[in-house]
């Protein structure tokens, strides 16, 4: 009987340490769990600042696009078209000028008759 309580012992003795093993390996990936939920909870504080940052500019820029919009209203009515029809011919006189410049330039840079070779 001896043998038998020695063997019955032996197994208790194994099953308890595979039990702290298996305890030691799920108290390890429980802690790498709690690292992880800290991580991804930083991460989400840090989104949700960034996204809070990004509504302020965009509100901050509605207003400016809103106090633009009505100087160009103002701009545009009847007793500023005269001013409006100087600021397109400025605008499309530039815009020429930087074309006309433009092809100039590229057929400089791309005539055959300048190449001595």
């Amino acid at each position: 009987m001896s043998s038998h309580r020695d063997h019955n012992s032996s197994t208790a003795r194994t099953y308890e340490a595979q039990n702290d093993l298996h305890l030691e390996e799920l108290n390890s990936k429980v802690s790498a769990l709690h690292k992880l939920t800290l991580d991804i909870h930083h991460e989400v504080n840090d989104q949700v600042n960034l996204l809070e940052e990004t509504d302020s500019s965009f509100t901050t820029f509605t207003g400016s696009l809103n106090t633009t919009v009505s100087r160009f209203r103002h701009m545009i009515s009847v007793r500023n078209q005269r001013y409006l029809c100087y600021i397109v011919i400025c605008i499309v006189s530039v815009f020429l000028l930087f074309y006309y410049y433009g092809l100039l330039n590229h057929n400089k840079v791309g005539d055959p008759k300048e190449d001595n070779g």
